[in-house]
């Protein structure tokens, strides 16, 4: 009853989701590993599907990442970097450095 939907991302259940983190890193999930749930339960905590640490919370959600893409990040301090989408081609369970200087 608390909580509410900031976002909601359509996407294929073949689909690649990158998840972007507030420590810089991020994570790749496909998007049928998310568990389906109806429209009355309470649903899952992010923190049991991915290795996040202690103080790391998802800031972003990216889905239908085209290889030919370029994500464009920027920070509050002024950090900005620019990447091809096909580097996020490979992201380990515990995730990848995207940016430092978050």
């Amino acid at each position: 009853d608390t909580d509410v939907i900031v976002n909601m991302i359509s996407c294929n259940s073949h689909d690649d989701l990158l998840f972007f983190t507030n420590l810089g890193k991020v994570y790749r999930m496909r998007a049928y590993n998310i568990p389906e749930a109806t429209k009355t339960s309470k649903g899952r905590a992010i923190v049991n599907l991915m290795m996040l640490q202690g103080d790391e919370k998802i800031t972003a959600i990216v889905a239908n990442a085209q290889d030919k893409a370029t994500l464009f990040m920027a920070t509050e301090q002024g950090y900005i970097k620019k990447t091809k989408m096909s580097e996020f081609d490979l992201v380990r369970k515990n995730g990848k450095i995207a940016s430092t200087g978050w």
